[in-house]
């Protein structure tokens, strides 16, 4: 989960490309932000990852529902997901196929009879109305406080706060927390008595999480996974693993460096002794800045 402008997540069947660009081309400007497929999966990401984290972070779907629609196994398990995370579905019907049974319930726009350019507006009216209906849509700016409030308001930070130099720990890791929202691809939080952070990139066949911080009772910390990091370029090459350690290392008190067989691990990085500074910590988002360049870089290409 991260706060972003709230989005439709458009549904469609390839065949039906000029129906797609019609419906970006009003809805756009209409105001509404978008997600479709052909442009927001980065070249090299996997498809059934990226769109399947697209419908769980989406407002609403609008599903464009023809002929060719109904036999994509792809758009059934879209529609089927989005219903079973109870997303807002707005079929809008181009054409005399039926709905199929599992879409019986679903609230559809009828844009079949849209011949003439008066009419089509019409029906895009309607959808419109039926999508400012939808309280994220309506308000975006409401929808994107309201879930940074979620996400700062965690009882993660509140764990964080009991535990020694709780006050700088949870700064700190508000301060990532602000870099994830605007470099990753998915924050979560995990465990009860060792609660973490997470920021996650979608990359690879099952993503990776860059860093996590880690609520450990005695000294909580930044845990950089350099055994996940092994599996992904340009972190496949021994080299390029020690050379990050390095760049951590400059972060560390004195005299408790990371030797080089932690760059086959999980290096912790002990927040209030090595980030309690603006400067240290400013230095840990370049690293952080670098890593997440490289990774979906190459991601890219091997994709």
């Amino acid at each position: 989960m991260t706060a972003q402008r709230p989005y439709i997540f458009l549904s469609h069947s390839r065949q039906n490309l000029p129906f797609r660009d019609a419906f970006i081309e009003r809805l756009t400007s209409a105001g509404f932000a978008l997600w479709y497929d052909e442009r927001d999966i980065e070249p090299g990401s996997r498809w059934t990852k990226s769109i399947e984290m697209a419908i769980k972070n989406c407002a609403a779907v609008v599903l464009i529902h023809s002929a060719e629609s109904v036999t994509s196994r792809w758009i059934e398990r879209e529609t089927l997901y989005a219903d079973e995370l109870e997303k807002p579905i707005l079929i809008a019907q181009m054409d005399d196929t039926p709905i199929p049974f599992t879409m019986k319930e679903l609230q559809a726009v009828p844009f079949k009879e849209a011949g003439a350019k008066t009419d089509r507006e019409a029906s895009f009216e309607r959808l419109i109305k039926a999508l400012n209906k939808v309280s994220a849509l309506k308000n975006p700016e409401k929808a994107i406080e309201k879930k940074k409030k979620v996400l700062r308001d965690h009882r993660f930070f509140k764990h964080l706060r009991k535990l020694p130099d709780g006050e700088v720990c949870a700064q700190t890791a508000l301060d990532l927390l602000e870099w994830a929202e605007a470099n990753v691809d998915e924050i979560s939080f995990s465990g009860n008595k060792e609660p973490a952070l997470a920021a996650v990139l979608w990359i690879g066949n099952g993503g990776l999480t860059v860093f996590r911080v880690r609520a450990y009772p005695r000294q909580p910390s930044i845990e950089i996974p350099f055994g996940d990091l092994a599996a992904f370029a340009p972190y496949d090459q021994p080299g390029e693993r020690q050379r990050l350690l390095r760049r951590l290392n400059f972060l560390m008190p004195a005299g408790e460096e990371f030797d080089e067989g932690r760059a086959d691990r999980r290096p912790n990085l002990p927040i209030a002794r090595a980030l309690a500074s603006a400067d240290a910590l400013a230095d840990l988002k370049k690293i952080l800045d670098t890593m997440v360049e490289q990774l979906r870089a190459r991601d890219s290409v091997e994709g």
